[in-house]
């Protein structure tokens, strides 16, 4: 009885083990099939770091999925959950406090027609330029062009709101752009 049941532990030990190198296996597969059908690897936090250093002004600071660095002269963030798949870069534009309430419509305007990829977003009584995408997807180009616009809408914060050259619309549509313009932003950082 004693090695019956040993036998029957050591081959639930076994289907288990091959179980998970099946598991692991069919992962690696899955990775190599994405680069052979589209001739790039999964990003991960590894690579993200290689593309921070690469953007950034001066070295980078953090890593493992939490880094600070300068670009186009702004503190960017960057926070990722390799688990959830998701990547989060931002930097900080303005106190919320220091806001007109009538510019919050002025920045859900330019949201929809001068923000490209980046959006404004308040967190923690602060109002953010910030761009979210999934990790695994992110290809450095759009990491790059991430960088660009998330600093690119900081600076036109008061001005244009826009993240880019390219514009859909008017954000001041039905709002006096000088009773919403904002009070002289203080550092966040």
């Amino acid at each position: 009885m004693k090695h019956k049941l040993i036998f029957v532990a050591a081959s639930t030990v076994l289907a288990a083990g091959l179980w998970v190198s099946l598991s692991a296996w069919a992962q690696t597969q899955e990775v190599a099939e994405s680069v052979a059908d589209n001739g790039v690897l999964a990003t991960d936090n590894a690579i993200l770091g290689r593309w921070i250093e690469a953007a950034a002004d001066r070295p980078a600071e953090g890593g493992g999925g939490a880094w600070q660095f300068v670009a186009g002269g702004r503190q960017l963030v960057v926070l990722t959950d390799e688990g959830a798949d998701r990547m989060r870069l931002m930097t900080p534009v303005a106190n919320e406090a220091d806001l007109d309430p009538r510019l919050m419509e002025v920045l859900m305007r330019a949201n929809f027609d001068r923000a490209l990829d980046a959006r404004y977003a308040v967190r923690g009584d602060v109002l953010w330029s910030v761009y979210i995408h999934p990790l695994s997807p992110l290809q450095e180009d759009q990491f790059d062009s991430a960088v660009d616009q998330v600093v690119t809408l900081a600076d036109n914060f008061g001005t244009t709101f826009a993240s880019s050259d390219m514009v859909f619309g008017d954000p001041f549509e039905g709002v006096d752009p000088e009773e919403a313009a904002p009070a002289e932003p203080r550092p966040i950082l």
